[in-house]
């Protein structure tokens, strides 16, 4: 997306939130923005969501945090849902801050894979969908998007 699209964007993303009804287009928006590599999506809160596993799983590498990869649609009301959770729960903020965090969405090329990785099965039930990573190591794999205890919990490795 280049700089002059970001910024229409934005724009028409403002207008429909001003309007009342721009939950979709706001969650689309920063969802979906691409600036600069490696990608990245911030919600509305300030959480910064990588776009790309590859450079997220480098930032977790670097700075030992675990990996929280968040599996959503746009079409998917859950999903809204949760993501609305994650901009009105401090609570859930803080623990998410102390991961680093990766969106993938239905339409992202790579989202059909992630079903066949061992630990992903469940991905194929449906949406929303978390694993929470730490070295490696599945710490949670959960729909359970409600539960943002077990969230903050597996984050935090208790």
């Amino acid at each position: 997306m280049t700089a002059r699209q970001s910024v229409i964007a934005f724009y028409v993303a403002l207008a429909a939130i001003v309007a009342g009804g721009g939950m979709l287009l706001f969650y689309n928006f920063h969802t979906l923005s691409r600036n600069a590599e490696p990608v990245i999506a911030v919600t509305r809160s300030g959480l910064r969501f990588y776009r790309e596993e590859s450079a997220a799983r480098s930032e977790a590498e670097k700075t030992g945090k675990p990996l929280f990869i968040e599996f959503g649609a746009l079409w998917c009301e859950p999903c809204l849902q949760f993501n609305e959770k994650m901009d009105k729960d401090p609570a859930l903020q803080t623990a998410l801050s102390g991961a680093v965090l990766v969106r993938i969405m239905d339409t992202d090329p790579t989202f059909e894979s992630y079903s066949s990785r061992k630990g992903y099965e469940a991905l194929a039930d449906g949406l929303p969908f978390f694993v929470i990573e730490s070295r490696g190591e599945i710490k949670l794999a959960s729909h359970e998007w409600k539960n943002t205890a077990a969230i903050a919990r597996a984050i935090k490795g208790r």
